[in-house]
């Protein structure tokens, strides 16, 4: 029930902290590591939709800010990290298909959204269920930062590195 124009300003605000966030974080990821630009990412990923969730009239172009921050620099960054663990060749691989499921997924997350707004006349729920989701983006970036600081101590420690 929000105007077109909200609408509008929020996808702007996406496309525009997408294009900004793609290049600071992957400066980022390459100067302090990919766990804390993921912690950063996905951090403004889900304090703008549980914003959102709280109010959205008030709240939306701000879950704009914090969707373009997470989903245009997150293909990068996750490229760099699994490149440090896999080939080049399976890192391509790995992304190619994460994409491909990542459509998939969108693709079948609003079919489903669509059928929720059809029998109970509200997309709340599923505004709950992506914060949530969101959040445990967050528990994983915040593994994958703590499984980097001890691989960092762990090399730091051994004089034969």
């Amino acid at each position: 029930m929000l105007p077109p124009a909200l609408g509008g300003y929020t996808w702007t605000i996406a496309g525009v902290t997408g294009m900004i966030a793609g290049f600071l974080t992957g400066k980022l990821a390459d100067s302090k590591g990919h766990g804390i630009a993921l912690l950063i990412v996905f951090g403004g990923f889900s304090s703008g939709l549980f914003a959102f969730v709280y109010d959205p009239a008030y709240f939306a172009v701000f879950a704009g800010f914090g969707y373009g921050l997470m989903y245009f620099p997150m293909w990068g960054i996750v490229a760099g990290w699994v490149n440090q663990h896999y080939s080049s060749t399976a890192t391509m691989q790995i992304n190619g298909i994460g994409m491909v499921t990542f459509g998939l997924g969108g693709a079948l997350g609003n079919l489903m959204a669509g059928f929720i707004q059809d029998i109970s006349g509200s997309l709340e729920r599923v505004y709950w269920v992506i914060a949530i989701d969101a959040l445990l983006l967050v528990v994983l970036a915040l593994y994958i930062y703590l499984t980097e600081q001890q691989d960092v101590e762990k090399y730091m420690g051994n004089p034969l590195c």
